[in-house]
């Protein structure tokens, strides 16, 4: 758990990379998988060309039942063919649902890190504060830290001349 604000900003920037990266092994392994069912329906229809071209070959006076088997094998090519356009198409739907919970991630990590650099302006500023209201104070005749004295300089006058002449 962040105990700091500099915690809070590093533990939401890891946060930020952690979801990006999420997706991307998401997209990586859908994109192997992708590439694993394009090489088994090549594997398929190739061995399916072949069986055809064997059943000519063995028989090439039997016009109507070579027909016949071209005509199932072309049945069957497009029956894998809407499969697989069903799968990748199935696919890319997860895809998206991956990038928008990556990008809900990263915008909520996102703000987490704003709300650290908020605090770390939000502190600056009181310090600044506190050290201007200090100089007041000094000023004002008020406790000081540390004496200044100012001496009147005149419009059109070199202050480094002036600084030389009061030391």
């Amino acid at each position: 758990m962040a105990d700091t604000t500099r915690d809070k900003f590093f533990d939401a920037l890891n946060e930020s990379y952690d979801a990006l990266l999420t997706a991307v092994e998401a997209a990586e392994a859908r994109g192997h998988k992708l590439s694993n069912a394009v090489i088994d329906e090549a594997r398929e229809g190739e061995k399916e060309v072949v069986a055809l071209a064997r059943k000519w070959a063995d028989a090439p006076t039997n016009v109507f039942e070579n027909l016949e088997a071209m005509v199932e094998a072309q049945g069957r090519a497009q029956q894998r063919g809407l499969e697989f356009a069903r799968d990748a198409l199935g696919g890319a739907g997860e895809f998206g649902a991956d990038v928008q919970e990556a990008l809900r991630r990263v915008i909520k990590a996102n703000a987490k890190a704003g709300e650290a650099t908020a605090e770390v302006a939000q502190e600056v500023a009181r310090k600044a504060y506190t050290r201007v209201r200090r100089g007041e104070e000094s000023e004002l005749g008020g406790p000081t830290h540390s004496k200044v004295t100012k001496a009147p300089v005149a419009v059109g006058t070199d202050t480094n001349s002036v600084e030389a002449a009061g030391s």
